[in-house]
């Protein structure tokens, strides 16, 4: 079980009358390309999240927060990992344009209430966008093949699908920005919402261990499902930990993605793409 945090909303404090007056930057303007090397154009290294061993051995626990892997959640990641800067205009409209799209679409034509989004914006990102989180959850399928009494577990369809995984697919876009308000040109390249994750630690399942009643059980509900049991369908939920932004690179079959560092934390396999029916589960923490 984990808890959610408190999350405070632009649109929440944009509700009122626009108190905010003109926001003193601090931060020196971004050289061009010097996000794709993973530092600022002054030389300072984008934060690194990676926990520090606590001397008591305590963990985190149920405090953890994990969010869907979504364009808007890859957006703040970057806002969190201090990749954008509330300094830059294109970051601070970029930010509003994903992940606040109904306030673009309402403000953006009028000048006046246009600027007051912005600086309110601006005022939002600082003050929040440190609580922004970290921890994801990766859905993908899975497909299991035939039931090994031997080792009392599915074998995986192909073999070796989870051998020496060391890297993920976070996120992938095609044919343009996918906002809740539809498709919104976001403009840069900068601002891509595919993601992948490089994994400090590579990931090894060569099966899916279950006791046999519990596969006897899966078996009837995929058969119950699709009527027959030609194909074995299951997700794989990897939940992981994103400690730091590496680069921004084009990768083959993927195009244009942000790289980051991380680690996975647990995997979970269920039956169902809803999460319902847990057939295996493994910690890596």
């Amino acid at each position: 079980m984990f808890l959610k945090k408190k999350s405070v909303s632009l649109t929440l404090i944009l509700g009122g009358v626009f108190l905010f007056g003109p926001l003193q930057s601090t931060m020196a303007q971004e050289g061009k390309g010097s996000a794709e090397k993973g530092q600022s154009s002054a030389g300072t290294e984008y934060r690194d999240l990676t926990p520090v061993p606590s001397p008591s051995g305590k963990k985190l626990g149920d405090q953890i927060h994990y969010v869907e892997t979504s364009y808007s959640n890859i957006n703040k990641l970057l806002w969190l990992l201090g990749v954008y800067k509330t300094d830059n205009k294109e970051d601070v409209e970029s930010y509003i344009k994903i992940s606040e799209c109904n306030l673009y679409l309402k403000y953006y034509r009028d000048d006046f209430e246009w600027r007051k989004v912005l600086l309110a914006s601006q005022s939002y990102l600082e003050k929040y966008s440190p609580g922004f989180s970290n921890y994801f959850e990766i859905v993908q399928p899975l497909r299991i093949d035939r039931y090994d009494f031997d080792l009392k577990g599915f074998m995986l369809d192909p073999p070796g699908e989870l051998a020496n995984v060391g890297a993920l697919q976070m996120y992938g876009m095609s044919g343009g920005s996918n906002t809740e308000c539809g498709n919104i040109a976001v403009g840069s390249a900068k601002y891509t919402g595919s993601a992948v994750l490089k994994l400090k630690s590579p990931i090894n399942i060569s099966y899916i261990r279950i006791d046999p009643e519990l596969a006897k059980e899966y078996l009837r509900y995929i058969e119950g499902k699709q009527g027959d049991l030609n194909d074995k369908p299951a997700y794989i939920r990897y939940r992981v930990r994103v400690d730091r932004y590496i680069t921004t690179q084009n990768i083959d079959r993927v195009g244009r993605s942000h790289i980051f560092s991380g680690k996975v934390l647990q995997v979970d396999i269920f039956a169902d793409r809803e999460m319902f029916l847990p057939l295996f589960s493994q910690n890596f923490q």
